[in-house]
């Protein structure tokens, strides 16, 4: 278990930060303390269902911080929320394109994480 602490903590912050939040904001978007959120961050507590909960209903997916899988997708999903509207525009651009590529026989992306690129695209 100790393990498994010192991995989601890490996803955990990485999102905090790239959001641009501070532990106290991002607790109180999850509905935590900022002392039990700096405990979870830090590794001392484990999450709990509630919080990935409340993680889920900011679209971020519960599998990447227990797990740590999508993290590359996450995190382009991440960088992407951060930028102007024509440099998102543009990405989404590019990204159908190259979902589109006939000379790809497989996309580079499956079509759910199309769906999750264009959901985030019209918040």
């Amino acid at each position: 278990m100790e393990e498994f602490n010192k991995t989601f903590n890490k996803r955990l912050k990485f999102i905090r930060e790239k959001l641009g939040e501070t532990q106290e904001s991002f607790a109180a978007k999850l509905d935590l303390s900022a002392s039990a959120y700096k405990k979870l961050e830090s590794g001392e507590n484990n999450i709990s269902i509630k919080t990935l909960y409340e993680l889920k209903k900011m679209d971020i997916s519960s599998d990447y911080i227990l797990h740590g899988s999508e993290c590359e997708f996450e995190q382009l999903l991440l960088d992407v929320q951060s930028r102007s509207g024509i440099e998102k525009m543009e990405i989404f651009v590019t990204l159908i394109e190259d979902f589109r590529n006939p000379k790809n026989t497989e996309p580079e992306i499956s079509e759910e994480k199309m769906l999750e690129i264009i959901k985030r695209f019209k918040k």
